[in-house]
Parts: structure tokens; C-alpha cells; sequence
């Protein structure tokens, strides 16, 4: 779902079957059928040189506020909040913009299920410029930081996914548009379930450990595999932690060698 374009859906398709002339087959599908590939704009070469500026997840969460076409429940605006590690997103659809909503998508929603990040990066709009904005950030150790006014580029992170965000709504039909707001987790379960050309890894793997289970698993039943005897928690909890740890060493090497490339290319 979402029409993610080649690379995404060959690493998606890639995770669980492979067949003679998969990449050429997947190709000629996506170019055919997914007629949205004509709407993309090609992305503007970067100049700047390229650096990690994170090293953990939750210590620097992007957010900003999406005005879409207003649609049933008279919801228009879409809270968007990424991590910048993991590129984890997620979506909050709202009918305004109020420092109240703000507030309560980012402190009620996002930080009592994934838990309150170190630093908070916005724009400086009214929603996130308030007093009860300021308190709530005080109170839970959360550090702000913002954009400079009229710099989206500031918070590049969270400006690209919501280019992403509305490239996906833009393949729903247009019943499905006319009430998105039923249509947006599941987008947003697409995005973070695809491998990241940038980190080289899925979102939910670099949240969870575990890649997701899709509906192509449960029509293959496929599941992962079980048969390891039995394991306590404490040796569970080992094993997590080695492997995330080895994962985020991994993607960290992964950063490094494509920023440098990157870098290369641009200083030409």
C-alpha cells in the first residue's frame, strides 16, 4: 500500500520470495501500473555536505502539522512526528492546528506509548510557540529546539516524510480520499514496515528487533522461526539487546559509507 516506487517494494518483496527475473519483473509492474510515479518531482541534488547528527533513537523527534483536504469529521490537518534515528513516523490526524491539539498528540499520544524523547524539533508557528507548549516540555525534561522562520529545509527529516506521506495518499481512489483519515495508519504502517535506503533498515526493525508481520506472511504462512527450546526472559533480554546493539552499530557503518559517497558526489 502507498506505491513506495521500485527500490521499496523490491525490499519488501525481496524479504520473503525471490524468483528468476524478480528485479526486472518488479520493475516493469511498478512503471506500468503505478500510474502515481508521474505526479513524483524528481528530488534536487543536495550540496551541502552530508552528517549524522543523531545517535539513538528518541534523541531528536521532528514534528510538524500537514494541511490536507478537509474530509469526513471535518479532519484537515495531520500531525506528523518521525524520529530521526530510526525514521519511525507517526501520524495524528486532527481538525486543527490549536496549541491544545499539539500538545495533546505529542504528550498524550506519542510520548505515553513510545515514551518522551530527549529533544522535540519544530517550526516556529503558534502551535508549538506557547506558553503550554513551553510548561509540558519543562515538566518532562524535553528539550525544544526550532527552525529558523521561513527555513523549512530546518527540519529537513520531517519535511521529507511529508512529501513521502502525501505522494501515499495521492494512490488512494478517490473515495478513499474523500475520508484519508482512515486510510493514514495504514499508509504510515507501509512506510515503517519498508527498508530505508538511508539507515538500511526498516523503521519498525529499529524500533522492535523484529521485522513486522504482513499480510503476505499470514497468506504463506509464513511466521518466524520458534522451534529454540525454552528461553527465560532474562536470556530473551540478552539476546535483544546484543542484536539491536549490533543492528545500530550496523546502520551507523551503513550512514558513514553512504554520506560519504554522497558528500563525493556532491563535491564535484
Amino acid at each position: 500500500m502507498g506505491h513506495q516506487g521500485i527500490e521499496r517494494t523490491t525490499s519488501l518483496v525481496r524479504d520473503c520470495f525471490y524468483w528468476l527475473f524478480m528485479q526486472k519483473e518488479i520493475e516493469d509492474y511498478v512503471m506500468r501500473t503505478c500510474v502515481c510515479l508521474k505526479t513524483k518531482k524528481p528530488c534536487h541534488e543536495i550540496r551541502a555536505p552530508l552528517t549524522n547528527i543523531v545517535t539513538q533513537p528518541f534523541e531528536l523527534v521532528p514534528v510538524d502539522f500537514l494541511h490536507l483536504d478537509k474530509c469526513k469529521g471535518g479532519y484537515e490537518y495531520v500531525l506528523v512526528i518521525v524520529d530521526h534515528f530510526m525514521r519511525f513516523a507517526q501520524s495524528y490526524a486532527t481538525t486543527n492546528k490549536s496549541g491544545k491539539t499539539a500538545a495533546d498528540k505529542n504528550f498524550n499520544d506519542y510520548a505515553l506509548k513510545f515514551g518522551f524523547p530527549q529533544r522535540i524539533h519544530c517550526d516556529q508557528g503558534g502551535e508549538f510557540e506557547n506558553q503550554l507548549f513551553a510548561q509540558l516540555q519543562k515538566y518532562c525534561g524535553v528539550t525544544g529546539s526550532r527552525t529558523s522562520p521561513h527555513h523549512p529545509q530546518g527540519n529537513g527529516q520531517g519535511e521529507r516524510f511529508n512529501r513521502t506521506l502525501i505522494q501515499m495518499l495521492k494512490t488512494l481512489t478517490e473515495k478513499q480520499k474523500g475520508n484519508w483519515k482512515d486510510s493514514l495508519n495504514k499508509l504510515v504502517y507501509a512506510y515503517n514496515a519498508t527498508k530505508s535506503g538511508v539507515t538500511g533498515f526498516s523503521p519498525f526493525y529499529l524500533l522492535y528487533g523484529r521485522s513486522p508481520r504482513l499480510p503476505v506472511d499470514m497468506l504463506f504462512s509464513s511466521s518466524p522461526n520458534t522451534d529454540q527450546g525454552h528461553i527465560d526472559h532474562q536470556s530473551c533480554m540478552q539476546r535483544w539487546r546484543q542484536g539491536m546493539k549490533d543492528m545500530r552499530s550496523l546502520r551507523r557503518m551503513w550512514l558513514k559509507l553512504l554520506f560519504g559517497v554522497r558528500n563525493c558526489m556532491t563535491g564535484r
